[in-house]
């Protein structure tokens, strides 16, 4: 039990922190969700409800669509779009580690939204910094006169970021 209530609240962290894992870098947001990925099929072992993934039909959906996916990259013939095809499975798991934590009331969405609102609103109080003095409060220069990077550093994606999380 102590195992389980430790897998299940290490898991919730790391999902409470994936926000700022994805404005650090890809590196840690896709560690974060391989380690919340391995942590899920550990729990879902040890808790003998592996049924919890084998009986939702939106798992076999997605399975299918990731069959689909990956037989298209392979005709393509092309490296970069086979390799993202093939590990792109990581997502589906991810997907119901997400949902499966806040089901048994692991996850509590109002600190994630308070997260994400917080970060949002670090975000737009840098860039405004960023865009009036041309310097965010990391030293970061504004790159372009009509865009801003934030945290982001030089890489122009604080608008995706941003569309995104909202």
């Amino acid at each position: 039990m102590f195992k389980a209530l430790t897998i299940k609240n290490l898991s919730s962290t790391i999902i409470y922190l994936l926000p700022i894992f994805i404005i650090s870098g890809n590196f840690f947001a896709d560690l974060a969700v391989v380690i919340i990925n391995i942590l899920f099929v550990t729990l879902l072992i040890q808790n003998k409800s592996i049924n919890f993934i084998y009986n939702n039909k939106y798992f076999w959906a997605l399975v299918i669509f990731y069959f689909y996916i990956t037989i298209r990259s392979l005709f393509t013939l092309e490296w970069i779009s086979i390799k993202s095809a093939i590990f792109s499975f990581r997502y589906i798991i991810f997907i119901f580690a997400f949902y499966y934590f806040y089901i048994n009331k692991v996850l509590n969405l109002r600190y994630l939204y308070l997260i994400l609102i917080c970060l949002l609103f670090i975000l737009f109080i840098d860039g405004t910094y960023q865009y009036v003095f041309k310097s965010n409060i990391f030293g970061y220069d504004l790159l372009h006169p009509g865009r801003v990077s934030s945290l982001f550093g030089d890489e122009l994606i604080m608008g995706s970021y941003t569309f995104r999380i909202l």
